[in-house]
């Protein structure tokens, strides 16, 4: 619709009762907050009563580059109580067509590419953005809900909708080229992002962007938690960089996704992008302000984090790191949704070797085996190197130790140090431990020397 005023139209009251409609309320909200805001235009919260016109209403105070969702209340003479509508909605400005995103071709897990979008779609449902025939052996395309069971991925479908501010996991066997119509969202305007959280199990990760054409450092976002039944604010608005580590709110570490691994030293979100934040309690929104946008990544103090940053992964890629946890321990967030490679050794799950040497996945040497890969060898590219090769040649060979008895005991012993080295690295530190096997064979490698030198 073109921006100014909009009108709502419902369809006449009937009841079975026969009682006349008497008033009615109509709800009208921003597509990406919360009912009853206190800044809203007063028409977007309104009781009409007879015999005024029941069934229309004039909405102002709209914005260009907006969705609004609305609902409307019918109350009757005979019970009083409230019938309500369901949710619908309608977006303020003009569609264009948005070629920025292209997805290279790709296979394994390393490929997956986190996306987001930066319009309101002309139709949302993910079938229609991106009109392809969908086959898992060429596409995969998802977004994750920690709402969906104990927590899950929405995968391409009538059930997966395209919304800004949201990333989008993309993974495409022969690249694919994307073209978006829809309305741009607002740049004059503050924009929020709704983060979902599961109750039942304390699960918020979400995956998130850039709800608009503009780069935002992650400091200047802002928290807010709205109680959802009257618009108030109950905390907030508070920027990351104002929050403690840890708060009650949210693990203020942002995480990306590169070349096979995530990092959390991500400071610069930038348009298109994908990210993962981790909400601790419902009705949390963030905040992108207007007043903050970042035009351009090419300042000083942007190109100066991001070279950081860079230096950071590269020390990472090829040093057997972990990456630090600032608040929440070693936390991080799920893997993407699977790939097209026959071997992929985070979807195998088990150690062959270990599980066959000691009969169970979940035995407990074999536990901290399998931590110790997920900690410092799935986070390094050298590591993960050697996890693949080490899931493609090792089968055989746990099939030959499960079958000997007198081969499973030998084994068992040979990888008590190993089981030791990997619980000493997970509780202390790869550092410490290696720094601690050395000061244990200094003396052994000291008396060698000396030895060496009086016998020559």
């Amino acid at each position: 619709l073109e921006e100014g005023t909009v009108t709502l139209s419902t369809s006449e009251f009937s009841d079975p009762d026969s009682d006349t409609h008497t008033e009615s309320y109509w709800l009208v909200r921003r597509a990406d907050s919360v009912y009853y805001r206190s800044d809203y235009d007063e028409s977007f919260n309104t009781t009409v009563v007879a015999p005024d016109d029941l069934t229309h209403h004039e909405v102002s105070g709209l914005s260009s580059g907006m969705k609004y969702v609305w609902k409307v209340g019918y109350k009757d003479s005979g019970s009083g109580e409230i019938s309500w509508s369901e949710e619908y909605s309608f977006k303020i400005g003009a569609s264009e067509a948005d070629s920025s995103v292209e997805i290279d071709s790709g296979t394994e897990e390393a490929d997956f590419k986190m996306i987001s979008f930066v319009q309101w779609p002309d139709n949302p449902t993910s079938s229609s953005v991106f009109d392809i025939t969908y086959d898992k052996k060429y596409f995969r395309i998802g977004t994750y809900d920690p709402t969906n069971g104990s927590g899950g991925y929405v995968e391409y479908g009538s059930s997966l909708k395209i919304e800004p501010g949201k990333s989008y996991w993309f993974l495409a066997r022969d690249g694919l080229p994307i073209t978006v119509n829809g309305i741009p969202v607002s740049l004059t305007d503050d924009i929020e992002i709704k983060l979902l959280y599961n109750s039942s199990n304390g699960n918020g990760w979400n995956m998130i962007g850039c709800p608009n054409a503009a780069n935002y450092n992650w400091d200047d976002v802002q928290v807010i938690e709205y109680n959802p039944n009257d618009g108030s604010i109950v905390f907030g608005p508070a920027a990351i960089t104002e929050l403690t580590d840890p708060n009650d709110y949210i693990d203020k570490r942002l995480w990306r996704w590169e070349s096979g691994a995530y990092y959390s030293d991500t400071t610069l979100m930038e348009k298109y992008e994908g990210y993962w934040v981790k909400a601790k309690k419902p009705n949390l929104f963030l905040r992108f302000r207007e007043s903050v946008q970042t035009a351009s990544i090419s300042n000083p103090q942007n190109m100066f984090a991001r070279f950081l940053s860079k230096g950071k992964r590269w020390m990472k890629k090829w040093i057997f790191t972990p990456q630090v946890a600032i608040a929440d321990s070693d936390d991080s967030p799920p893997r993407p949704m699977g790939d097209f490679s026959a071997v992929s050794p985070e979807s195998v799950g088990g150690c062959f070797i270990a599980t066959a040497t000691y009969g169970s996945p979940m035995e407990r040497h074999v536990k901290i085996l399998r931590n110790f890969r997920d900690a410092y060898l799935l986070n390094s590219t050298i590591g993960h190197m050697f996890v693949k090769a080490y899931y493609r040649y090792s089968p055989p060979v746990a099939d030959f130790i499960a079958k000997h008895k007198t081969v499973k005991v030998a084994v068992r012993m040979a990888l008590l140090p190993l089981v030791a080295f990997s619980y000493a690295a997970l509780h202390l530190g790869l550092a410490v431990t290696l720094y601690g096997i050395l000061l244990i064979f200094m003396p052994l490698i000291f008396l060698v020397l000396v030895y060496k030198r009086r016998k020559v």
